[in-house]
């Protein structure tokens, strides 16, 4: 567990005057099998070599069969609105051996959540060794048990793909961290004006991480709520099996506000707003992770995962029926 580092960050008074703060800016530590769960979706092919500012990120999610739990199947999650006007989304895939591949789908493969959430699942099967690719399993996924342990201030980190520097011969997920600031009590509206439950996570959000996974992780070595004023030594750490990371949800909004542009014509006289711009918040809205289990839980996926499954175990059988 990272320790606390304690430095004296600048801020600026609403009247543009510096002031420094003694602030933690101690950051988590991100394993690289957390960068590889990313890829990168594209509208089509050219787009996807040329690095163009379409779509948005994405990530693979792994459900073990009931049977053979060596085995997996296999899916990538995004916002649904970052496949709006795609024929046939383009996932940007990093290579074992280096460089990048290209796996084109049919956007009828995409499932959507019954409800209408911001949510769309492809069901996929790959070769691992091929690919430099991780996945992030449902039993991780926050689910009503885990979400219950959850408090404001919990911290999380979101894995995408910045625009402005995505990387070139390879996919170069970036990290942004930051802390929950409301849980998933609430709703916002949607681009297609569904009423979506949503985290509001302090975490700057920008285009190009629409579609990219959330995580949070719980710190055992601080007293939780309702005891989060007790001394740590009487406390003591967080009875729990794992303190995660979890997978939180979707990044599916990055939340704006409107600024006033104030212009004076005249010295001395009172700047008035002529305009206002957007500008954003801080704030993003991630999809709870448990509306993606909805998805991959429904019928259509666990039948098929149930017949997988027999056809794993029958030619176990008669593999070993044969020796």
């Amino acid at each position: 567990m990272y320790k606390c580092a304690l430095e004296f960050v600048t801020h600026y008074s609403a009247r543009g005057i510096p002031y420094r703060v003694q602030e933690d800016t101690s950051v988590i530590p991100i394993p690289q099998a957390y960068l590889d769960c990313c890829e990168y979706i594209y509208k089509t092919r050219v787009d996807a070599e040329a690095g163009a500012l379409t779509g948005g990120s994405g990530f693979f999610v792994g459900a073990k069969l009931e049977e053979n739990k060596d085995s997996t199947q296999l899916y990538v999650v995004t916002a649904k609105h970052v496949l709006r006007g795609m024929e046939h989304p383009v996932l940007r895939v990093n290579v074992a051996e280096g460089g990048v591949d290209y796996l084109t789908t049919d956007r009828a493969s995409w499932v959507g959540h019954p409800d209408g959430d911001d949510l769309a699942v492809c069901q996929i099967e790959i070769e691992y060794g091929k690919y430099s690719m991780r996945c992030a399993f449902v039993e991780d996924f926050v689910d009503y048990r885990k979400n219950s342990l959850l408090y404001p201030g919990d911290e999380v980190f979101m894995v995408g793909r910045f625009f402005s520097h995505e990387g070139k011969q390879q996919n170069a997920p970036s990290v942004r961290f930051g802390n929950i600031s409301m849980l998933a009590m609430e709703t916002m509206k949607t681009f297609e004006d569904y009423d979506q439950r949503t985290f509001l996570v302090e975490q700057r959000s920008l285009p190009g991480y629409s579609g990219s996974p959330v995580f949070v992780f719980l710190d055992p070595s601080q007293p939780r709520p309702p005891m989060w004023m007790v001394a740590i030594n009487r406390a003591g750490k967080i009875n729990l099996e794992t303190t995660g990371p979890w997978l939180l949800g979707v990044d599916w909004v990055h939340i704006q506000n409107y600024e006033e542009v104030l212009e004076s014509t005249a010295p001395k006289k009172i700047a008035v707003p002529l305009r206002y711009v957007k500008v954003n918040t801080g704030m993003a809205g991630v999809i709870p992770a448990w509306r993606i289990a909805d998805i991959i839980n429904s019928e259509e996926f666990v039948m098929y995962r149930r017949k997988e499954d027999q056809r794993i175990s029958e030619q176990k059988r008669t593999t070993s029926y044969q020796s």
